[in-house]
């Protein structure tokens, strides 16, 4: 990580530069990165690739793999991940790891960040471990409690947290074992360490020592004064004592919370902490403390979960309203039935005294006022009947309004999806067209001399490995190209000409330039271009060459994946402008479903395809495809991005089963009787609508069809049964 610099230190390394050539100025450019890395990123990475042309001109290859590996900083910082990627293998490629320790436990710390950036938690625990081995080889007590407590941060992203606590401990044990481990720092870091541990109990429902933890981490916070980690801590126990229906005291816990952080210039957590306390308001029914939570998250800007809290209060408030309503109405008829009784009884009476003229005169008198009490009780349940018709209508209302919500919600994980997509290609386009801009100018300028000067056997040698130049070769370690490196040496004494080898560190250099293009193998074949006077410049051409082949490589592929995810994309924009009507065969709208979550099928997710269609298949309204994408989703979610999906159709008695099974831990024998009713989720508390099944279940009725969601301890199954159209 970059060091932080004053503006006197940056200024008096300018000065450096400009007095100093060769090692000292690559030194001193490098130093001057860091001292611009936070307030000025686009500077530092001007002196890092500076620094990175002047080592590569020197030779200097720990200068030179320090500019790479900060290089690689920069793009993890700016969303460029693959690019950084690249330049931190460079970097670790260009030092002896195990000479160079210091250096590895940066590298292998950054490309382990840049995984955890790309959401590839394995790849990025991988790296993280092989930092760990190098803080343990050097003894550095700080980084090797800082990078236990990231490994357990690897396993949190997977939901793994019965793997992750083991490491988040071991961190806090050794922080306590080696108290000189940044002694300046160690409380902060201790915060953190007490907080996740807690978080991670919590998570594993062990409330109680969870919480001690938390405890634990909110005293040292108030102890070092440091307020940001004592509002979490404080939201965090609100949010345990929320799943434990504690409500009042989480409600203590998060107004506190909300105190705190309303100090800091910088609100990060203010909208969320404001939301959350509106919706324990209306779980204790408190409403008007409830819609003031929820004005002072307005405040912030607008909230899907704002939205969200704000209906769920309106439709608890209308609802009580509704059934208010209900019990008039029903006292109204029941009043009307008494009337109605009453009205019989003083028919027979009048018909049994019909003889009394008197008698008859009170019968007219009754059944008048009667007729009135009627008429005026039916004017009261005609309009609390119309009372009651418009409150339907508003619920109705507002039942559409929370598809359409949940709709934009299902766009709106596809859009990121598709972003993630889009950037990974780019990424790999903006590299690899850099890398061309820097390889043609000089090799155009070369080409044309060298092609003259060469013999004529040693120019047949150079075109064949020129046509080979962009071809992908296997990969060597570390110990494997040395060993190689100095077999070639050997056989090169003998193959070269006088001038290269008199040349200092020239056969080196070659033996190199020969390994990296993967022709070590059988250099005899190529004596009558080693032989020749402008051998190494004729194999430093070449591998110039193949630097602009493999980015045009990296180019096309990324283009094709563009082309694809493109594809996919208009067809979901077709099917937001189709009439209500049109449909297409049924196998268009899952494949356009799957191609919006190519990246977790590429990263941890097996995905199993037994799909058999019927000739012709069945057509099926294109708004299917939402369908599809949220029972994927869902599946996604169930194994945690790791473990197994399988896709079935099958075609029986006139009707085509699609299902889709996933490895999951399936769900509670509860929620499988609820699983269709609005608002009821089996995710934790603040991430889902609860909409998302309920919305499917209505396409897949408008397509004609039904939906099935069954669940065992290997996982659950959801299966469209369509009729054939």
């Amino acid at each position: 990580m970059a060091c932080a610099y004053q503006p006197s230190t940056a200024d008096s390394l300018r000065r450096v530069i400009a007095s100093t050539t060769d090692t000292a100025q690559v030194n001193a450019r490098l130093k001057l990165g860091g001292a611009l890395f936070s307030d000025d990123r686009n500077a530092a990475r001007a002196q890092y690739d500076t620094a990175r042309q002047q080592a590569l001109k020197l030779k200097y290859l720990p200068g030179l793999s320090e500019a790479n590996i900060q290089l690689g900083w920069i793009c993890y910082y700016s969303g460029e991940y693959l690019a950084g990627a690249e330049y931190v293998r460079n970097g670790i490629q260009q030092v002896d790891t195990l000479a160079k320790p210091d250096v590895a436990l940066l590298g292998y710390t950054v490309i382990g960040a840049i995984h955890l950036g790309l959401e590839s938690p394995d790849s990025g625990r991988y790296y993280m471990l092989k930092a760990l081995s190098a803080a343990r080889r050097i003894q550095h007590h700080l980084r090797i409690c800082r990078t236990l407590n990231n490994i357990g941060v690897t396993y949190y992203y997977q939901k793994r947290y019965a793997d992750a606590l083991p490491y988040f401990l071991r961190s806090y044990e050794y922080l306590l074992a080696h108290p000189e481990a940044g002694s300046n720092v160690k409380p902060l870091f201790e915060v953190t360490i007490l907080y996740n541990i807690g978080e991670i109990y919590i998570a594993l429902r062990k409330q109680k020592v969870g919480v001690d933890y938390i405890n634990r981490s909110i005293k040292l916070a108030i102890a070092e004064r440091d307020s940001f980690s004592l509002a979490t801590a404080l939201f965090t126990l609100a949010e345990a004592y929320d799943s434990a229906r504690d409500y009042r005291s989480a409600i203590s816990y998060a107004k506190t919370a909300l105190g705190i952080q309303r100090m800091f210039p910088f609100r990060l957590r203010e909208k969320e902490m404001s939301v959350h306390l509106a919706a324990l308001y209306g779980k204790i029914g408190d409403y008007k403390n409830g819609m003031f939570y929820l004005r002072l998250a307005s405040e912030q800007g607008d909230s899907l979960k704002v939205e969200e809290t704000k209906r769920k209060i309106a439709d608890l408030a209308a609802y009580r309203e509704l059934k208010a309503k209900e019990v008039s109405i029903s006292s109204l008829r029941q009043e009307k039935a008494e009337a109605s009784a009453n009205s019989a009884r003083l028919q027979a009476l009048s018909l049994a005294l019909l003889t009394g003229l008197g008698v008859l005169g009170f019968y007219y008198f009754q059944r008048n006022r009667t007729a009135r009490v009627l008429a005026d009780k039916n004017t009261e349940i005609q309009a609390a009947n119309q009372t009651l018709r418009q409150t339907l209508e508003e619920l109705r209302a507002t039942q559409e309004q929370l598809i359409v919500s949940e709709k934009v919600a299902a766009l709106g994980r596809l859009v990121a999806n598709i972003a993630h997509e889009f950037n990974t290609p780019i990424s790999a386009i903006r590299s690899s067209s850099g890398q061309l801009q820097r390889s043609v100018p000089a090799l155009t300028t070369e080409m044309g001399p060298l092609i003259r000067q060469l013999s004529e056997p040693a120019f047949e040698v150079f075109k064949e490995l020129v046509l080979n130049a962009g071809a992908s070769r296997m990969q060597l370690t570390t110990r494997e190209e040395r060993e190689h490196r100095r077999q070639l040496e050997v056989q090169l004494a003998s193959l070269v000409h006088p001038s290269v080898s008199s040349q200092s560190g020239g056969i080196g250099e070659l033996a190199q330039a020969l390994l990296a293009l993967g022709v070590h193998d059988n250099v005899l074949r190529l004596a009558p271009l080693l032989s020749d006077s402008h051998a190494l410049r004729a194999i430093t051409a070449i591998r110039a060459i193949g630097s602009v082949i493999e980015p045009n490589q990296t180019i096309e592929v990324a283009a094709e994946r563009l082309r694809r995810i493109v594809s996919a994309l208009n067809f979901f924009a077709r099917q937001d402008t189709a009439l209500p009507d049109s449909r297409v065969p049924i196998s268009q709208t899952l494949h356009a479903a799957l191609s919006a979550y190519e990246h977790p099928f590429r990263n941890g997710i097996s995905l199993v395809k037994n799909l058999e269609w019927p000739d012709p298949e069945p057509l099926v309204p294109q708004s299917l495809e939402m369908a599809w994408s949220q029972l994927l989703h869902n599946s996604i979610l169930a194994i945690g991005y790791k473990g197994t999906i399988r896709l079935r159709a099958v075609t029986a008695d006139g009707c085509t089963q699609v299902s889709i099974e996933d490895s999951g831990p399936g769900f509670s024998k509860e929620a499988q009787e609820r699983i269709f009713e609005p608002f009821f989720t089996t995710r934790p508390k603040g991430e889902g609508l609860g909409l998302g099944l309920y919305v499917t279940q209505h396409l897949v009725q408008q397509a004609g069809g039904t939906l099935s969601i069954t669940s065992s301890a290997e996982g659950a199954v959801a299966t469209i049964t369509l009729n054939r159209a």
